[in-house]
């Protein structure tokens, strides 16, 4: 029989543990903020290893299992997020094999995330995101092929002498920029930049600023962040390269770009 000191005892060691765990709980969820995931895992198993005392009450046990669990997916979830933003910066800077090694975490993590409970819904868009990012940066080839020959090929617009482009350029349709407080209109566009016509404003090479475009005649319009790669003062001309964009930006010229397909075919 325990004595009344005894159970005292045990009590307050019992408080003390649960304190503990309830600690451990509250870094775990604050490293899975940040996409911690190798931080997570060691303090759920610290957390799991503590939960073996048979003297925890039952209702207790279960709900930091339960709570440790979700935590699990959630550090997942936001390290996929985070290394997809990260394979998409790579993708923009054309570092291929970088982006690749992005991809292949993002990959192995929402294998994890599908194992702890993620739904089919964000395994569709993580998936969906990966293909907007192979269709960015890489080499590509630009001109016929066997499959398409020259007649077959949509019309890009040319690359100036000496000038070195990675992405296929296409002069339709139209796409209206609106810098600062005026819009312009391209010349040609593709998935990594723009050349704008009739370019009369204070922007010059190396500058950067965030810019909205859309079809002309379209009516939703997209954002991205821009750096003017080179003005032509005489041709009012300024060429621009994207350094941040959305992943709706993405997918609008992903589109354009399989219109263009379609209509080759």
């Amino acid at each position: 029989m325990y004595s009344d000191k005894d159970r005292e005892i045990q009590r307050k060691m019992m408080e003390g543990k649960i304190q503990r765990i309830d600690i451990d709980v509250d870094r775990a969820r604050i490293a899975a903020a940040t996409g911690r995931v190798a931080e997570v895992e060691r303090i759920v198993r610290n957390v799991r290893g503590q939960l073996q005392d048979k003297m925890i009450p039952r209702e207790y046990f279960i709900k930091v299992t339960e709570a440790v669990k979700s935590i699990s997916l959630d550090a997942n979830v936001k390290l996929v997020d985070l290394s997809l933003e990260q394979a998409r910066e790579f993708a923009l800077q054309r570092l291929e094999g970088k982006k690749q090694d992005a991809v292949k975490v993002a990959k192995e993590h929402l294998l994890k995330a599908m194992e702890l409970g993620a739904t089919q819904g964000f395994k569709d868009l993580v998936l969906k995101k990966i293909d907007l990012i192979s269709m960015t940066g890489g080499h590509r080839q630009e001109g016929p092929t066997k499959a398409k020959p020259a007649e077959a090929m949509p019309k890009i617009a040319n690359v100036a002498k000496g000038e070195k482009r990675n992405y296929t350029r296409f002069e339709e349709p139209k796409l209206q920029v609106k810098i600062a407080e005026k819009v312009f209109t391209t010349i040609d566009w593709s998935i990594g930049g723009l050349l704008i016509a009739d370019y009369d404003g204070e922007m010059d090479q190396g500058a950067e600023t965030q810019v909205n475009f859309n079809q002309v005649g379209g009516e939703r319009s997209y954002s991205a962040t821009i750096r003017v790669v080179r003005r032509d003062s005489k041709k009012k001309t300024l060429a621009v390269r994207f350094t941040r964009s959305t992943m709706d930006a993405l997918e609008f010229f992903r589109n354009l770009m399989k219109q263009h397909a379609q209509r080759a075919l």
